[in-house]
């Protein structure tokens, strides 16, 4: 970096953030900085010209800082001459560099001949097809690009009609050798054995340096290579921050050596559900780990009551009545847990609210648009029969049921991120694992609302996921008799999706929950689990799916045969399908460890019950709560229970995700780039100081790959301190994108799916965010043009200590036919975020989920 007179140099990646203080003498007009040797500090990003796709963009630029542009936080100018007392810290932003993808046909071959293939990257791949069956082939490429640290990636086919081999060398040294010994199913190229495999991380390339494949044929399987990938890494890992910069917080189940505290640990569990134990269960807040607080912005608010009106008449407001029902009204629903306070009114003492996250409506008088970005759990015209109500309905029946006696509130509430998922799950700290549904629609009165189970004696819930459409539901366990951490899965009953009328156990279905079973239990590798999510390899359609399987009773082998052989990333048939494979990830912050788990055996055994023979198939119609009955315990088919796959060691886990392949709202952002089921191959884990991770998961995902997660991530990017959550739903800004929640910085990224930070938000209203679900809320009928309707993502944020549900209006960056409300600031600046509205709460909200309402 070099600073002459008022212009700043620097070596960039393709953004770059600069951290400008003031310091030394005061400029004699900055009236609020009072004295010497003072600094303010603040930071911009300079974006450069849109070059993502070419690795030269690296290099020197030059950034003018203009006399006219640097103010001091009394709004004053900052004089010419003080400006050469700016000192400008460069930090990276995240790469945005985009890989160097090398077609293998475009390498130096011997041997190796060309295929083409319309489902090969650039249409082309290298084989020894075409000759004798043991043939050996080279392909070189020499290295041309800019200097740096890859990871290199090898795309090829693993076909199961033999045994070949591959190797690499780079720079003249064998990096990688391996056999291409998986079975996939199929002998030829398909996408579903196109294989990504790094072979190499961290590498040091120059210009000039040669990479070679080389391949040896087996039988009918041709060492077929598609490309190769180089990856830009950093060049340095950054120290970890293990505590806060603080002494005032502490890991307080944790003895001074780092064990156990087992005291502590049973009272921490027996307290799960009170405020204190929430509070803990979040870790560090902002106060932390900033001895002095920071000066915030105030997000812009285009409207004082969040409502966004387009030609809209009286009708549209905050209360509306019988004139408020004007015509066809889009709505989410769900449940929002808080810790209610002492004085809170009777109707909030339970803690879980009907909350909705936002509503819009057209008018089919005066043909006016409304959009309500405003979280409410009290009841309006619009908004009736328990869509937005102080109390769950269902919570109220659990306490009446336990006779008052039900911990409260609830510690976790989850819902699946595949379809419309109306039900939602509720955990409390005695165990108890009930549903609770958005209020409105006939299937949460089916008569099954008040469904529960309960986990055995001494087993405390501290969260919970639900796989993709509803088929199981997983709860992390503090087992607090036998000393240790457990995931305890519960098989799900509910509707087949696309009819109306059967219920399976364990299959994909929506949007009724007739029944829960506990089947089992997984031992974990720690005792604490603090945070799990999950997902699994189905692309399914709209759940409602037409009636389309009206007649697929799988008591039928026909139809039981159509759902077998569907293969699984097949997308021309969204309805008829079962997961094949599928993880989870849990972590314990307290004892660094981090545990996937291989959901194959499940899914698989499910399949082979449901999907197979009519003996199997009859043996599911015999239903109940014993071992040996449908569906079955662990202990009773052991052969189907998950195994841990890879315990990795991570300094202070905080937050965990899995990727997310496709729903049925939006397509994932990553087809933009080709790639869509890239984002299903990895997981994410987000560390104390801010640090994520990303890992490659691809070998849980194919059905019958052999699992084989590297112990080191493949990339990691960097967000703020405590990261406590990170978001991905179905009606989100695009399925695989990101919502992180930094509780140390009081702040939320946006990322996608690769790593790249889109937004960052600070608003001086977030006092202490703690967790956000974000949905669309539409205003008319998408897709019908923008003079009839208009649309946003709405994200919820709670506000723990600040006490407060805020939402916020998010840029999705597509702007859908022209539909999306506009995201202009007050001085016509491009926005990603605007501020919706803020909602008192009578307690600390720590926790929401919802979805659309029905």
């Amino acid at each position: 970096m070099k600073l002459f007179n008022n212009v700043l140099t620097a070596v960039y990646s393709p953004a770059v953030i600069f951290c400008i203080a003031f310091i030394g003498a005061v400029p004699t007009n900055a009236a609020n900085l009072v004295s010497t040797n003072t600094s303010r500090t603040a930071f911009n990003q300079i974006s450069v010209p849109d070059k993502t796709s070419d690795i030269t963009v690296n290099g020197s630029h030059t950034a003018s800082l203009q006399t006219t542009k640097v103010k001091d936080t009394n709004n004053n100018y900052v004089l010419n001459s003080d400006l050469d007392k700016l000192i400008a810290n460069i930090q990276l932003a995240q790469a945005t560099t985009a890989p160097i993808r090398i077609e293998a046909e475009s390498m130096t071959r011997s041997v190796y001949r060309l295929e083409s293939n319309s489902l090969a990257s650039g249409g082309s791949m290298i084989s020894l097809a075409g000759s004798s069956s043991t043939e050996k082939g080279t392909a070189k490429t020499t290295f041309s690009g800019t200097a740096g640290n890859y990871d290199v990636v090898v795309a090829y086919y693993d076909e199961n009609d033999g045994v070949a081999s591959l190797a690499v060398k780079i720079k003249g040294s064998q990096v990688d050798t391996w056999s291409l010994n998986q079975d996939l199913g199929t002998n030829y190229v398909t996408n579903n054995n196109r294989v990504r495999r790094t072979v190499a991380t961290g590498v040091t390339l120059n210009s000039g340096d040669v990479l070679e494949i080389e391949g040896t044929e087996n039988s009918g399987e041709y060492a077929r290579v598609d490309y190769v990938e180089l990856i830009p890494t950093s060049q340095t890992t950054p120290d970890p921050t293990p505590t806060p910069s603080s002494t005032s917080w502490k890991e307080r189940i944790l003895n001074s050596d780092g064990s156990i505290n087992w005291t502590e640990y049973t009272n921490v569990a027996q307290n799960y559900h009170k405020r204190e134990m929430i509070d803990y269960r979040f870790g560090p807040k902002y106060s932390d780990f900033h001895t002095t607080a920071e000066s915030f912005p105030l997000v812009y608010q285009p409207s004082s009551d969040g409502i966004i009106r387009k030609n809209a008449g009286s009708w549209c407001r905050v209360e509306p009545g019988t004139d408020g029902d004007p015509g066809a009204a889009w709505i989410t629903s769900g449940q929002m847990l808080f810790s209610p306070d002492a004085d809170a009114p009777a109707q909030y003492r339970f803690g879980s609210s009907n909350m909705r996250n936002s509503d819009g409506a057209i008018s089919f008088t005066d043909n006016g648009l409304c959009l309500r970005a405003r979280a409410e759990w009290t009841p309006d015209w619009w908004n009736r029969n328990g869509i937005s109500v102080p109390i769950t309905p269902a919570v109220s029946e659990y306490d009446e049921a336990s006779g008052g006696t039900l911990p409260l509130p609830p510690i976790a509430t989850a819902r699946g991120v595949g379809g419309a998922s109306v039900t939602g799950f509720l955990a409390f700290q005695n165990g108890l694992i009930g549903i609770a549904g958005t209020g409105n629609d006939g299937y949460s009165l089916e008569g099954y609302l008040n469904r529960s189970v309960k986990l055995d004696a001494g087993k405390v819930p501290t969260a919970m996921t639900v796989t993709n459409n509803n088929e199981f539901v997983l709860v992390t366990v503090w087992d607090t008799v036998n000393r240790k951490g457990q995931v305890a899965v519960l098989a799900v009953k509910n509707r087949q999706n696309a009819q109306e009328k059967r219920f399976y156990w364990g299959l994909p279905g929506w949007p009724t929950v007739q029944d829960l079973k506990v089947i089992g239990y997984i031992d974990l590798p720690f005792a604490a689990p603090n945070a799990i999510d999950v997902t699994v390899s189905t692309r399914l359609g709209n759940p409602r799916g037409n009636n389309d399987n009206y007649n697929d009773d799988l008591n039928s082998q026909s139809v039981r045969n159509t759902w077998y052989n569907r293969q699984w990333d097949d997308t021309n048939n969204k309805w008829k399908q079962t997961a094949q494979s599928g993880y989870a990830i849990v972590s314990s912050r307290a004892e660094n460890k981090v545990a996937l788990i291989d959901l194959r055996p499940l899914l698989k055994y499910y399949r082979q019950m449901y999907l197979t023979t009519q003996a199997n198939f009859d043996q599911t119609k015999n239903e109940g709560t014993s071992a040996n009955q449908w569906p079955y315990a662990f202990s009773y088919a052991p052969q189907q229970k998950p195994v841990i796959a890879k315990v990795l060691t991570v300094n202070q886990p905080t937050s965990v995700a899995t990727g997310n392949w496709w729903n049925t709202a939006y397509s994932p952002r990553a087809e933009r780039y080709g790639e869509e089921r890239k984002p299903l191959m990895i997981a994410y884990i987000a560390s104390m100081d801010g640090n994520v991770r990303m890992y490659d998961v691809q070998s849980m995902i194919y059905p019958n790959a052999t699992a084989a997660v590297s112990d080191n991530p493949f990339k990691s990017f960097q967000v703020g301190k405590n990261p406590v959550q990170m978001f991905h739903g179905f009606f989100s800004t695009a399925n695989d994108d990101l919502f992180i929640v930094s509780r140390g910085d009081r702040a939320i990224y946006y990322a996608f799916y690769n790593g790249i930070i889109n937004g960052v938000l600070r608003d001086s209203r977030l006092k202490d965010p703690v967790s956000v679900g974000v949905s669309i809320d539409h205003a008319g009928y998408g897709g019908s043009g923008p003079s009839k309707t208009m649309y946003s993502h709405v994200m919820s944020v709670m506000d723990f200590s600040g006490k407060q549900a805020v939402n916020y209006m998010v840029n999705d960056g597509y702007n859908r036919n022209g539909e999306r409300i506009p995201f202009t600031g007050s001085n016509g600046e491009n926005l990603i975020f605007m501020h919706g509205f803020s909602n008192p709460v009578k307690g600390n909200p720590f926790m929401v989920t919802f979805e659309e309402v029905i």
